[in-house]
């Protein structure tokens, strides 16, 4: 995976996390187009960025515990 690509999904990962539509570890895996142990991967990089993501078991997602923007630029 290029880099390229690796932000475009990060970016909808964070997207799905933000709209609270993450869905089950298997099921945002499969909106992603990749397998369970690499969204937990891309969850440890969003959190490596500063992102605070936990598993909401009433909701049966992840979410994040508290506001995050997900910005490439100041990483540059």
């Amino acid at each position: 995976m290029n880099l390229k690509q690796r932000i475009r999904l990060l970016n909808r990962l964070h997207s799905l996390i933000r709209s609270k539509a993450a869905g089950t570890p298997d099921a945002c895996a499969h909106r992603l187009d990749t397998g369970r142990s690499a969204l937990y991967r891309y969850l440890d990089e969003l959190q490596s960025f500063g992102a605070s993501v936990k598993d909401c078991k009433q909701r049966e997602s992840s979410v994040y515990e508290e506001d995050f923007t997900l910005n490439f630029e100041k990483f540059c």
